[in-house]
């Protein structure tokens, strides 16, 4: 009976024991894999500037993480180069789950992309995203057969068009090293300020800022500076405009001057604010289209009205027609902006 006791008392501790540590470890992997994750958010920024993209080095170093588990087949894993001479960076991220496999990987040139498809368990539909140093963003998504591929100029085109298919594909992977980045809320709030903006009647003179980068490949000296301290002057409203600026139509001298006024107004560790968003998208002609096609016939008089400022001319939209019909109409204006 003693020994029996005994046994049973250094089990019970044994059994005790397990339940006090096993949290502990569970701790413990949790910690480091924020740990990892603090490193790397500690080094690299992730914004959307003129609506790409972009990660931003903020201090040097290459890092690997170890393949971190979870005890129910979720293995994960970050990599991080940086280039000391060209100060060229990349991350990448990698998950391999029972539900989902999972590729995330964005360079300081601009590039993005994510690919997700389904784990030996999972039913995911697989999806594909792809923001190239310069170009269109594309959206991929579906089975063999089935896919559906969607291309937008801006993240911001994309999520007012498509925002089911980003919050699917697109939302999870960019908030993985910022869980505060809330870009649908963004989109929303963009959307209104638009509106807002597009009702105020209030648009810039964009034949004087034509004006002003002509004048940046003036013969005189003066006069180069002078168009380039007004063009600065002019703050936000001009980035998406001199960035939509066909670069071959620019002598060296315009392009210099445009790239520099740019990255000068353009601040790359500062998150931009709807507002701010909303001013560089108040001249884009194919983002009122997306306006155009919503439920409320306000909403789609009103982003009417200000693609015929912008356009300087009528339109071929009736803002109260049936569904079918504006979609139509929408359609063909996007091919119609697209020569």
């Amino acid at each position: 009976m003693y020994f029996f006791q005994r046994a049973t008392i250094r089990l019970l501790l044994i059994l005790l024991l397990g339940a006090v540590l096993a949290p502990r470890e569970a701790d413990a992997q949790v910690k480091a894999e924020s740990q990892w994750l603090r490193y790397i958010k500690s080094r690299l920024h992730f914004g959307v500037r003129s609506g790409r993209i972009m990660i931003q080095v903020r201090q040097s170093g290459t890092f690997q993480s170890p393949w971190s588990t979870d005890g129910q087949g979720r293995k994960e894993q970050v990599t991080v180069q940086h280039d000391h001479l060209s100060d060229e960076a990349s991350v990448a991220y990698r998950l391999i789950s029972p539900d989902e496999n999972l590729v995330f990987s964005a360079a300081t040139n601009g590039r993005v992309a994510i690919q997700r498809e389904a784990g030996e368990k999972g039913e995911i539909v697989p999806g594909e995203f792809l923001q190239p140093p310069a170009g269109p963003l594309t959206l991929a998504f579906g089975k063999d057969g089935e896919k559906t591929t969607i291309e937008a100029p801006t993240i911001w085109h994309l999520l007012l068009a498509h925002r089911e298919a980003c919050e699917q594909y697109v939302l999870p992977s960019l908030t993985i090293f910022r869980p505060d980045w809330k870009l649908a809320e963004h989109a929303d709030e963009v959307e209104r300020e638009m509106l807002r903006a597009a009702r105020e009647d209030k648009l810039p003179d964009r034949r004087k800022w034509a004006e002003l980068v002509s004048q940046l490949g003036d013969e005189q000296y003066a006069r180069r500076e002078a168009a380039d301290r007004r063009l600065r002057a002019l703050g936000r409203p001009v980035i998406a405009y001199l960035k939509s600026l066909d670069r071959k139509s620019l002598d060296p001298e315009q392009q210099y001057r445009v790239h520099r006024i740019v990255q000068s107004l353009a601040d790359a560790l500062r998150d931009e604010s709807p507002r701010d968003t909303a001013i560089d998208l108040l001249t884009e002609p194919t983002i009122w289209l997306i306006l155009m096609d919503r439920e409320t016939s306000a909403t789609r008089e009103a982003a009417a009205k200000h693609l015929e400022r912008l356009l300087e001319r009528p339109i071929a939209f009736d803002p109260m027609a049936d569904q079918a019909t504006r979609r139509l109409q929408i359609e063909a204006l996007r091919k119609e902006l697209a020569k």
